[in-house]
């Protein structure tokens, strides 16, 4: 894996350079390159792609051998930014952004304004655009604000892009101008409160995008959030349907969760991983209890 995240971000840079595709390498090499974030081995490579490429872009990793990861139930309905593609011959995805979560506007926008800012960096030996330093930061932001309930490296991850950001940049301002016109300034208002820089945000605290920003940030848990969601705008039927694949997965998805893709033993296996499923999604069952009160369904705001 530490040969292939190079290798194959040199790779997706050289193919999707050849067809004409704009694109951005994020996160990863960028993070690296730009002394925000220490090196590390990753199981994937990000690639925000220009939403109106995206398609042709899939299609023709898709026509390269790639193929897209199998999803569940609730994946398939909960991921409205990235698909991920898998190969026999490599040991991480390829994950195909149209948009990243936090910025809030039209994301051919925001592709367009963090375009205009791109560097090109050689990984490999093979040029690869990637976005500037302050949208770099943006990007690291909003991925540890909604990553942190999960995992603690997302909160260290965090400070140390204020250390980086406090010693090195004496222009903040930039940094939230940048925001403002990528349509992140409001997902990150705690963010620039912790750099010392008052504003207004863009957006005011009854925007339904922010508040759908604010509750994946304060969410205990992405299942927890990933199950209240699909729930929640679930209309008739599906809503039940929903429930059931909350609470009793099919073997599909038990495959896919449990079993590397690859079929349970048996009916009994089956049963066994539905049982443990149920055991431990206690804490699961919590945080959506604990979202549903902060935010009932008809309420317009996050408290």
């Amino acid at each position: 894996m530490s040969e292939a995240g190079p290798l194959l971000t040199a790779w997706v840079s050289w193919f999707l350079a050849e067809r004409g595709v704009r694109f951005l390498v994020i996160k990863g090499a960028a993070l690296t390159h730009h002394g925000l974030r220490a090196a590390r081995i990753s199981s994937d490579v990000d690639v925000l792609v220009d939403p109106t490429d995206v398609d042709a872009a899939v299609v023709a990793l898709v026509d390269a051998g790639w193929r897209l990861r199998p999803t569940t139930f609730a994946q398939q309905r909960y991921s409205e930014h990235s698909v991920s593609l898998i190969h026999n011959s490599w040991p991480i995805d390829i994950d195909v952004h149209h948009a990243f979560p936090g910025f809030l506007q039209d994301p051919t926008r925001t592709f367009d304004v963090l375009w205009e800012r791109r560097e090109t960096i050689c990984i490999a030996d093979v040029p690869a655009p990637v976005p500037d330093r302050h949208s770099s930061a943006l990007i690291l932001a909003l991925h540890s604000y909604r990553g942190r309930s999960a995992e603690t490296r997302h909160s260290r991850e965090l400070d140390e892009l204020l250390v980086a950001l406090r010693s090195t940049d004496g222009d903040a301002y930039d940094l939230l101008a940048l925001a403002v016109a990528s349509g992140s300034d409001a997902s990150l208002r705690d963010f620039f409160a912790d750099l010392g820089v008052a504003f207004s945000p863009s957006r005011g605290d009854d925007d339904p995008a922010l508040i759908a920003w604010n509750e994946r940030v304060h969410s205990p848990s992405r299942s927890a959030h990933m199950w209240l969601h699909l729930i929640r705008s679930a209309r008739g039927w599906r809503k039940v349907e929903a429930l059931r694949h909350a609470v009793w997965p099919n073997a599909e998805d038990l495959d896919i969760l449990h079993s590397g893709g690859g079929r349970a033993a048996s009916q009994r296996e089956y049963f066994r991983l539905r049982m443990r499923r149920l055991s431990r999604g206690v804490p699961v069952l919590r945080g959506m209890a604990a979202l549903w009160w902060r935010r009932g369904p008809g309420s317009s705001s996050w408290s």
